[in-house]
């Protein structure tokens, strides 16, 4: 069977270049999100355990526990979007509305309150995703919209990959430049990442949902199908399968690689003041890489 693709009334999306000023007014949030992203795995773990005094076994069940949240919420809020009818669009609004849950959630995170536990962290990391899922489904889905050319989805996709990489270098490159080497001042450098999530991130999201408009769906939709089915058609697409398994894999290294970073470079290593420099070298290094993948 056929996958299905929604149609759009009105004209198609231009299969034309589209012009590199709208591409990056969409791509420039995706700066602030991986901004967002990027301490989940590389700091938090490290600091509650070390700089809170939690149990590391705690912490990083807590942070597990607000993942499988994304098991419920991923394709909840993914239908929710492109199910969605109003004057903005089906993407659009999820974005304003995730946006401030987003940036409350970040703040709560890497600011803790004194006497946060594990019960804290677990709660807001819970939030925090859902957050997460409510603006970066409907935006990568908002990102394969603005064109039906293959090559102008690649562009899209590269331009917004690029704008993360470009955001978490330039937010390593400022802690780096202002001497907080060693992280020995953890609790400082998470809180200049969270004013700079709290303060960009509504900004940019807003010139997006402005100035980038959004292909609108038609009335017709696809084939309404059992939930049951239609997760039986997607296990037994082959392709889709070893792509799952490949993203499995990939993601599992990363996460574990990255949560390891500091802890490695404390306890084995014991170059700890290596540690936002190495990671400055390695986003640095994915940034480069983005013309060559497009």
């Amino acid at each position: 069977m056929a996958l299905y693709t929604p149609d759009v009334d009105g004209p198609e999306p231009d299969d034309g270049a589209l012009p590199w000023h709208r591409v990056a007014l969409y791509g420039l949030p995706n700066g602030i999100t991986s901004v967002a992203a990027l301490p989940l795995a590389l700091f938090i773990p490290a600091f509650y355990a070390q700089d809170l005094g939690l149990p590391l076994a705690a912490v990083g069940a807590a942070i597990a526990v607000s993942r499988l949240l994304d098991v419920v919420t991923d394709p909840w809020i993914g239908s929710w979007s492109d199910r969605w009818r109003g004057r903005l669009g089906r993407r659009k609004p999820f974005l304003l509305v995730g946006t401030p849950l987003l940036a409350l959630s970040v703040w709560q995170v890497f600011v803790p309150s004194p006497g946060a536990g594990v019960a804290y962290l677990a709660l807001w990391c819970c939030l925090l995703y859902l957050g997460f899922t409510i603006v970066d489904l409907p935006y990568r889905a908002w990102g394969a919209e603005l064109s039906t050319d293959y090559h102008e989805r690649s562009r899209v996709s590269a331009w917004r990959e690029g704008m993360g990489a470009a955001g978490q270098v330039g937010l390593l490159a400022v802690i780096v430049g202002a001497g907080a080497g060693g992280l020995a001042a953890s609790a400082d450098a998470l809180r200049t990442i969270a004013l700079v999530v709290v303060v960009a991130l509504p900004a940019l999201i807003l010139c997006a949902v402005l100035f980038v408009p959004e292909v609108p769906a038609r009335a017709r939709q696809a084939p309404a199908l059992a939930r049951g089915r239609a997760i039986g058609l997607v296990l037994r697409n082959p392709a889709f399968g070893r792509m799952l398994g490949a993203v499995l894999l990939f993601v599992s290294g990363v996460v574990i690689q990255g949560t390891l970073h500091r802890l490695v470079l404390i306890h084995v290593i014991e170059a700890p003041e290596q540690f936002p420099i190495m990671i400055l070298l390695e986003n640095l290094a994915t940034l480069l890489a983005v013309p060559i993948w497009q």
